[in-house]
């Protein structure tokens, strides 16, 4: 995956940011901010986000645009950086360098080029202040499969020069969210493989030998809830070995039947390539309500269990995302010809 090649400023943006910063204070230190985990669906990227910084959003010549903008640190009243996050169509025949150049005007001066590697892209990131103003800021570009991503950060020097730490960290959690840029978990002996984000980590493993295995994945802090505590999504992951004549409707039956007064079904879908049933499901607690999206499947033998779930008002957020993660949801053994549909 990507790794920063020179210490350099990091962006931000977001779509989602709407539900989530609305739980969100402001830090006035810098250097002490807590950061969210972001995911923008309209241009299918996250990185993690100061909380309390404000963002808009807008379109223009094919380009979806998000900039965030955090306070001064001489004036916290008002915004002393902001950080613009774009992507749209590459433009045909220019090289990267070619496109930087229409970012500056007369009175900014370039003082670094540094290359990094994105996967197997190489983008560059710019560095540079204005020779007549206080002000500075970094510009970072990537191509990928015909379309150009950038970020673009401007402010006053020493809000730039402040914020160094945060948008370094930015910076290194950017990713773009296609299922080929994810991490991947493997398990050969329950013949599972689960592609998941960089921002998310492993969080519980339970093996069985030769009857179950159980694997969990948590995202980085989506929000931070009134009390302070984070608030996190989960993919939980179980298999197990099948009773001889299993078939996916009979699995999911008797999984759905066990499942308690306070559950919902809100939707239920038949995915193809064999990748099995999938349903919504809501979830009424006394604090909270939450949705599940679980994924069924019987495959090789085995079953096959996959159960996202989120607080309510972040799932509607982010379901391109777990969607995205579900695309390679599949056994590399081949679907039972009485399992998966």
């Amino acid at each position: 995956m990507h790794r920063r090649a020179a210490a350099a400023l990091r962006p931000t943006w977001s779509s989602l940011v709407g539900a989530a910063l609305l739980l969100l204070g402001s830090c006035a230190d810098p250097a002490q901010l807590r950061m969210i985990t972001v995911y923008l669906p309209d241009i299918a990227v996250s990185l993690p986000l100061p909380q309390g910084w404000t963002s808009a959003s807008n379109q223009q010549g094919g380009y979806s645009m998000t900039t965030f903008s955090g306070p001064s640190v001489d004036v916290p009243e008002r915004d002393g950086i902001q950080v613009q996050v774009m992507a749209g169509p590459a433009p045909t025949g220019q090289t990267l360098r070619e496109v930087a150049d229409r970012f500056y005007i007369g009175e900014q001066r370039v003082l670094s080029e540094e290359p990094f590697q994105f996967g197997e892209r190489e983008g560059f990131i710019w560095t540079f202040e204005w020779e007549r103003r206080p002000q500075s800021g970094r510009l970072l570009l990537v191509e990928d499969e015909g379309r150009l991503y950038g970020v673009y950060a401007t402010g006053e020097a020493r809000s730039v020069q402040a914020y160094g730490p945060t948008l370094d960290r930015m910076y290194d959690g950017f990713a773009i969210e296609k299922a080929e840029w994810f991490d991947v978990y493997e398990d050969p002996v329950f013949d599972l493989r689960v592609r998941y984000p960089r921002s998310w980590s492993r969080s519980h493993f339970l093996r069985q030998t030769g009857e179950s295995l159980f694997v969990g994945f948590r995202s980085g802090p989506l929000a931070v809830a009134q009390d302070g505590a984070t608030v996190h999504a989960t993919l939980e992951v179980t298999v197990r070995e099948a009773e001889p004549g299993t078939t996916l409707e009979g699995f999911y039956s008797v999984a759905a039947e066990s499942l308690g007064e306070n559950v919902r079904m809100l939707r239920h879908d038949i995915l193809g390539d064999g990748r099995g049933i999938a349903v919504l499901y809501s979830l009424e607690t006394q604090h909270e309500d939450y949705l599940e999206w679980v994924v069924y499947n019987v495959v090789g033998g085995r079953t096959y269990l996959y159960r996202f779930h989120c607080q309510n008002r972040l799932y509607r957020a982010i379901q391109p995302w777990l969607e995205e993660m579900a695309t390679r949801f599949a056994a590399a053994a081949a679907p039972d010809e009485t399992g998966a549909s």
